[in-house]
């Protein structure tokens, strides 16, 4: 029986997660889609089921309308799968890196221990936090010793040491407090950018944990971290889409999702520290289903 217990309001907000890399700070000067998926032609193709190996009774992923929607019947405490793409790719940061975009229409569930995640993971056929693996995103609402994101969330890259630390945590919501359940369950939209100097992102459409809508957002360099974009991304030119959700109730979970998108971008010519500074500032849309 699938658990509505935390189930999306009628009126729900898409939810939209884009990582950008980019070889410099201005806007790149061309684009390919390599996986732009609108879910709206009834069929599944390209994107298969992905977790760890905990026991759970089948996984159903479908399309309706303009839906994609993963189901996972449990079995067992922390059945944690999700979605991976079949197409595969290159954040190459010389050629200019690239971009992500999720549009999440809902989730049914609590999450837990790893929590959800949603990004880039270099082995299309493991749990993304297996140690064979490297991986890149958000992480919701799981562990805060594995994840840092308890009470909201965490953007981690290299969270593959299953119930230990994630190697490399880029920043999470504490700066700003502690993110409300209920206003996340309910759809938000963010951007995440990263290129060969930092990253940054913002996110909107959340509240804080009084219940205060919140726009939380967060910058940072590489080398404030220790580390470069060549070192996290380059070892491996084969990066695949990925959503997955750790329930902590042994019940079905649903997530569902109304648009995935990858692109990779050209290279451009050197910014200023200005031109990053803007690029950090990328705007969010809110787009809403009725």
């Amino acid at each position: 029986m699938v658990d509505n217990s935390l189930s999306m309001n009628p009126q729900k907000k898409n939810f939209i997660f884009t990582i950008i890399g980019l070889a410099a700070c201005l806007p790149a000067s061309a684009t390919s889609v390599v996986i732009g998926d609108h879910f709206d032609d009834s069929t599944v193709t390209g994107w298969a089921g992905q977790g760890n190996t905990r026991t759970f009774s089948a996984q159903n992923i479908t399309e309706t309308g303009t839906i994609l929607s993963s189901e996972v019947v449990a079995t067992q405490t922390n059945t944690h799968r999700g979605i991976v793409s079949s197409t595969s790719f290159n954040p190459d940061a010389e050629a200019g890196g690239f971009s992500m975009r999720f549009s999440v229409s809902s989730i049914s569930g609590t999450p837990g221990a790893n929590g959800y995640f949603i990004g880039a993971v270099g082995d299309d056929s493991v749990f993304f936090r297996d140690a064979s693996t490297s991986n890149f995103g958000l992480t919701f609402y799981g562990q805060d010793a594995r994840t840092a994101s308890l009470g909201g969330f965490g953007i981690n890259f290299g969270d593959n040491n299953g119930s230990a630390p994630s190697d490399f945590l880029l920043g999470n919501s504490n700066a700003q407090g502690d993110v409300q359940l209920t206003s996340f369950q309910d759809g938000f939209d963010a951007s995440f950018t990263a290129n060969p100097l930092g990253w940054s992102y913002s996110i909107d459409g959340l509240n804080d944990a009084a219940g205060t809508p919140t726009a939380f957002a967060g910058t940072g360099t590489w080398a404030d971290a220790g580390t470069d974009f060549a070192t996290q991304f380059g070892a491996d030119d084969s990066w695949f889409a990925t959503a997955s959700l750790q329930n902590v109730a042994a019940n079905t979970h649903t997530s569902s999702y109304d648009q995935i998108t990858v692109t990779t971008l050209s290279a451009v010519p050197e910014p200023s520290t200005a031109g990053l500074l803007l690029i950090a500032a990328t705007g969010l849309v809110r787009r809403r289903r009725s």
